[in-house]
């Protein structure tokens, strides 16, 4: 049974569109993946990250509290010490509020662990400043000074270490969000390559199963024939011009 021209043609658009259809399908899923990946690590990591330095910069401002309640300061007012008290306690509070803040924006469970570690840390960290400043306060300099320099000193290096292993978290996200996004990206686009490899194959073959010699030579002669026999240039490139009906 021979197959007639529109046969051919309408056979030949099927497929072409039918790979389009798929490709464009898996493109776009691949790429709405990549910009889901992007949003969260706009929207989440980095998020993350201010967070984290925040909170670095609040346990800073209380140790530096500390500080300044130890080193005396000459003909300071009877409210210089209690005002620098209040300041300590708003600080550890504000270090609270952000704790409490990241593990309400994550769910990532490495990071809540690593969160309810460091808030642990914390607050046995205000604990001791707190014994620190009573020293102080009680007459005690040179108790509140050594603890100042010894456990208070201890304390902060699990301080630091422990954002440190938050940073850590959240920035091995960021990367394994970087290499999904770039993933999704070569994979739409090397569809989008497969497809366009596809679509000249079968340009190039007649439905007949006889493929052309070259394809720019047949589009050529595609633009000659058909203004000889009176067809559109496709209907030859398609056919042949065994199938051209002048």
């Amino acid at each position: 049974m021979r197959l007639t021209i529109k046969a051919k043609l309408a056979g030949t658009f099927v497929l072409l569109f039918a790979l389009w259809g798929v490709s464009t399908f898996v493109s776009i899923q691949n790429l709405r993946s990549a910009a889901e990946a992007y949003t969260n690590a706009v929207d989440v990591d980095l998020e993350h990250i201010l967070e984290i330095e925040d909170i670095v910069s609040a346990k800073l401002s209380v140790r530096a509290i500390v500080g300044r309640i130890l080193v005396s300061l000459p003909n300071a007012p009877a409210d210089h010490i209690p005002k620098l008290r209040d300041e300590l306690i708003g600080q550890a509070g504000e270090v609270d509020r952000l704790i409490a803040r990241l593990r309400e924006t994550t769910t990532d469970p490495d990071l809540l662990k690593a969160v309810d570690d460091f808030d642990a840390i914390h607050k046995e960290a205000f604990q001791l400043q707190s014994r620190i400043v009573q020293l102080e306060l009680a007459g005690q300099g040179d108790a509140a000074n050594t603890a100042f320099h010894t456990e208070a000193q201890a304390m902060q290096q699990r301080i630091n270490a422990a954002l440190a292993a938050m940073r850590t978290l959240v920035k091995d996200k960021v990367h394994a969000n970087e290499e999904a996004n770039m993933a999704a990206f070569n994979s739409a686009r090397t569809t989008l390559a497969l497809l366009m490899a596809a679509s000249i194959i079968v340009a190039t073959i007649r439905p007949d199963g006889g493929a052309s010699d070259c394809a720019i030579v047949r589009w050529e002669l595609a633009e000659i024939t058909a203004a000889v026999h009176g067809v559109v240039p496709l209907e030859w490139f398609v056919t042949g011009p065994d199938g051209v009906e002048g």
